[in-house]
Order: structure tokens, then C-alpha cells, then sequence
């Protein structure tokens, strides 16, 4: 089953600003989200988990050690909707 992705406008400012400095990181962001969007789970090194609390409906995994990719996935409708990049204290300080 294939998803359809949808991109926050916070997401599409965060990974414009990425693709001027590090194409390494875009290259990574890109296959993850092509894994996401064929419904296939990711490889282990990414640590995609279920975020808790406020944000227990999101998605987390780690593109790099501390570069993080927040999505939400509708299982339904087969959407996904890419959130937010960025490292931990860019996205949770």
C-alpha cells in the first residue's frame, strides 16, 4: 500500500534550508520518506517510534544521531504529512 505524502509548511521551510548547506542530510530525509511513503517500516537505525504525551498521535525517527524527522501517519486515508526537521533542541526546546 502506498501513502500519499503531504508536506507542513514548516517542514517545506526547514528542508528548503537544509538542501543550501548539507545534501548528505537531504539524500537521507529523501529515502526515508520514500520508505514511509511505500508503507514499509524503516530499517532499525532510524529508531522510528511513537512520540508520547502532548505529541502521542506523532511519529519520530532519527535521520541522523541528532537529526529528527516528526510525521503523522493516517492509516485510513493512507496520508502522511511530514511535520517538522530538525535536531532535538530545534524541535523540542
Amino acid at each position: 500500500m502506498k501513502y500519499k505524502i503531504i508536506y507542513s509548511n514548516k517542514f517545506k521551510k526547514q528542508y528548503k534550508k537544509i538542501g543550501k548547506t548539507n545534501k548528505k542530510l537531504l539524500e537521507e530525509i529523501l529515502y526515508v520518506v520514500s520508505v514511509l511513503q511505500s508503507g514499509d517500516n524503516l530499517p532499525r537505525k532510524y529508531r522510528d517510534h511513537k512520540l508520547q504525551g502532548k505529541l502521542s498521535e506523532f511519529y519520530e525517527c532519527h535521520i541522523l544521531s541528532d537529526w529528527l524527522l516528526i510525521y503523522f501517519k493516517d492509516k485510513d486515508c493512507l496520508v502522511i504529512t511530514l511535520v517538522s526537521t530538525g535536531t532535538h533542541a530545534d524541535l523540542f526546546d
